[in-house]
């Protein structure tokens, strides 16, 4: 699978890796992502996003979602592409991203989530949080003040670069915070892997 990542990986123009420790993690993504707009993803799910040519929505559920509440996420119900947006964000909306969302994405992305940076030429369609409270009053979801969306699939063209970050679990401190973590991860490990054999049989 590394090989696979990284050979994705070579199809942006920009593109990088990087580790992290679990603790910087908040930090350096912020730093590496303040300023722009950008869909996540996880690492693994790059070799199929090259190979459609785009990010495409998944409306139509083709794509498992880790995060149980995407059947209502405002976003996935109207066929966009879900990204975030930190040009201008005030100081407690980032932490409130990362604790709705980018935070726990770690875990459930293998802890090696990919960041797709997007092109300015497409700001001018997002979709804002704003809307979205306007058009459903609240009653979706989608998390506050940060995340947008792009009305249609973003091609690969579109993309002005990738970033793969890979997050270095921490010692394990038998803190009852270090045995939630590592519950999540083996609930999600064990998904990925009974995904990867369901897939081979078919």
């Amino acid at each position: 699978m590394l090989h696979k990542i990284r050979t994705a990986l070579q199809q942006f123009s920009n593109a990088r890796e990087l580790t992290v420790e679990d603790g910087d993690f908040e930090a350096a993504a912020t730093e590496l992502l303040r300023g722009h707009v950008f869909h996540v993803t996880a690492a693994h799910s790059l070799p199929q996003i090259v190979g459609m040519g785009a990010i495409l929505p998944n409306s139509d559920g083709r794509f498992r979602s880790p995060f149980s509440q995407s059947t209502n996420s405002y976003g996935v119900k109207r066929g966009y592409v879900c990204l975030f947006d930190f040009r201008k964000p005030n100081k407690p909306h980032i932490p409130s991203a990362f604790e709705c969302f980018l935070g726990s994405a770690v875990a459930k992305y293998a802890r090696w989530p990919s960041f797709l940076t997007i092109d300015s030429a497409l700001y001018d369609e997002l979709i804002t949080s704003d809307t979205a409270q306007r058009e459903t009053g609240g009653a979706e979801v989608w998390v506050p003040y940060v995340e947008c969306w792009y009305p249609r699939a973003i091609s690969l063209q579109a993309i002005a670069s990738a970033t793969v970050i890979r997050v270095k679990r921490r010692p394990f401190d038998h803190s009852p915070a270090a045995y939630h973590a590592r519950s999540i991860e083996s609930f999600w490990r064990k998904r990925r892997l009974a995904e990867r054999r369901a897939n081979r049989s078919n």
